[in-house]
């Protein structure tokens, strides 16, 4: 419409330019004959815009019908598609519907039964050790309670260690398997009477009972679905038996020696390298070493060798305890050990890496050697501490001489220490020093009633072993000369943490 306006002002700017060259006499008549054509010209733009108009409207009608029609086909189409497809599909194929991507509904459990106070506390103590490191209201916080009308389970985990129990309980009826927090459950058994207690577990609530009714706790469990899955089991052929007693040895005389550096995961764990009927067991922290080699029987051709996390043995060690006098079954599928023992099932990940060669440590020859009895050895490093408890090397000398040995403990800042004990040497007068600390975990895991001590210099190592005894022996470095450190250091040591330590916490 634009474009005819221009048109039409051009034309007129040119009838006037005509009109004003001819002459003012017929300019009236130009002017006449300009208005009927304007008049003309204006009634056919309209007629011309109004038809384009309708043409231009009938296009955009005929286009949306053309698209409208595409859309149906290609609708169409495709239902054929799919209708063709689901014809000739698999009958073993299944066609996912809604259902299928919803949640799972809770599943309805309904359970009680009765247990003592006792022996659910002492089940509870093993089980906390795992999870109580855990956020408390994560998933891995709780406590997995499995009832049925069999048995009670109960399982825990710290996605590294998981740790599961059957229990043999009273009156035990109904199915139930629901997630409780371990620290509100431990709070709420311990503040309960002795004697029996009553649960009952129905759609995630659980009710807790004195055996005379008069205390009640009600606590919220979640769904036991969203704990992780358990490790799959290895065969049972898989499984070799260990004497209890064997295993609390073998945990006694490594755990001391076992690194306490993260960036040393290897050290972290404790070796266990089989060889046909012997198993040895190996620890170190690279300073000093711990090795013990047991006798279990079985084949000469049945070998291993893992590194086993001394969380995990820590963890284990209780258990063993309570059952002292029975074996224990251990296996090892992918990166997990399995042990079982007294109804107990504990998984744990072995640690990954090589360990070193502990047999290039152990020297072959030893130009000194003395034996002395080992409580009047550990009184004296005892008695000589205090003057270097607060020494960055704890350095403690001993001064052989001829059937005489003297500790010596030196503070250049602020004095010295002695005490001589008679031993059996001889040979020439040596001095060799070593970190009292260390030698006082070498002395505390030993069984008999003297030691011998074995040495080259200050920078071989030296053995100390059980004179009675040939299963087990620790290894120390001696402290070089020049490490003779005496600067106080801001950290308060008291003697007493070296007293012996017959178990693990």
């Amino acid at each position: 419409m634009g474009k005819k306006k221009k048109n039409r002002t051009r034309k007129l700017v040119d009838v006037e330019t005509d009109d004003t060259a001819a002459g003012a006499e017929d300019a009236s008549t130009a002017v006449a004959e300009v208005s009927d054509s304007e008049s003309d010209t204006l009634d056919n733009e309209n007629t011309s815009f109004a038809d384009e108009e309708g043409h231009r409207q009938d296009e955009i009608e005929a286009r949306e019908q053309d698209e409208l029609a595409r859309e149906q086909d290609d609708i169409h189409d495709d239902d054929t598609f799919e209708i063709a497809n689901s014809e000739n599909a698999s009958d073993d194929v299944e066609v996912p519907d809604e259902e299928t991507f919803q949640a799972p509904e809770p599943i309805r459990q309904n359970a009680a039964f009765l247990i003592t106070k006792k022996q659910l506390m002492k089940i509870m103590t093993v089980a906390n050790t795992i999870v109580w490191k855990n956020a408390p209201y994560s998933i891995e916080g709780h406590l997995i309670i499995c009832s049925s009308e069999k048995a009670l389970t109960i399982r825990a985990t710290n996605n590294s260690i998981t740790f599961k129990k059957h229990i043999e309980v009273f009156e035990n009826s109904g199915d139930a398997e629901c997630g409780v927090n371990a620290k509100k459950l431990y709070a709420v058994i311990n503040c309960m009477p002795d004697g029996l207690i009553r649960f009952s577990i129905e759609d995630l609530k659980m009710q807790i009972q004195s055996e005379d009714r008069g205390i009640r706790y009600t606590l919220i469990c979640v769904d036991a679905r969203e704990f992780p899955n358990e490790p799959e089991k290895p065969a049972e052929s898989e499984f070799v038996g260990i004497p209890c007693e064997t295993m609390k040895k073998i945990i006694d005389k490594t755990h001391k020696f076992v690194s306490k550096e993260t960036f040393k995961p290897v050290l972290r764990g404790v070796l266990f390298k089989r060889k046909g009927e012997r198993l040895i067991a190996v620890a170190t922290d690279g300073k000093r070493l711990g090795l013990v080699e047991k006798i279990i029987g079985g084949k000469k051709k049945d070998s291993f060798e893992h590194i086993v996390d001394a969380e995990f043995l820590k963890t284990a060690y209780p258990i063993i305890l309570g059952n002292y006098s029975s074996t224990l079954s251990m296996a090892v599928a992918g990166e997990i050990m399995f042990l079982r023992v007294g109804g107990y099932e504990l998984t744990g990940r072995l640690v990954e890496g090589k360990y070193p060669d502990y047999r290039k440590v152990v020297p072959v020859d030893f130009a000194h050697e003395f034996t002395v009895n080992k409580e009047d050895l550990l009184n004296a490093v005892r008695f000589v501490a205090p003057m270097i408890s607060d020494t960055r090397a704890k350095r403690i000398n001993f001064e052989l001489s001829e059937n005489t040995l003297t500790l010596r403990g030196m503070n250049i800042e602020l004095g010295e220490s002695e005490r001589m004990l008679p031993i059996t040497y001889v040979g020439e007068s040596k001095t060799i020093g070593f970190n009292y600390t260390y030698l006082v975990d070498l002395l505390t895991s030993i069984d008999g009633d003297n030691v011998r001590v074995r040495f080259n210099n200050d920078e071989s190592p030296a053995d100390v072993m059980d004179t009675e005894r040939k299963d087990y022996l620790f290894i120390i470095m001696p402290l070089k000369m020049e490490e003779e450190v005496s600067v106080p250091v801001p950290v308060e040591a008291d003697v007493n943490e070296a007293e012996p330590v017959e178990a693990v916490a």
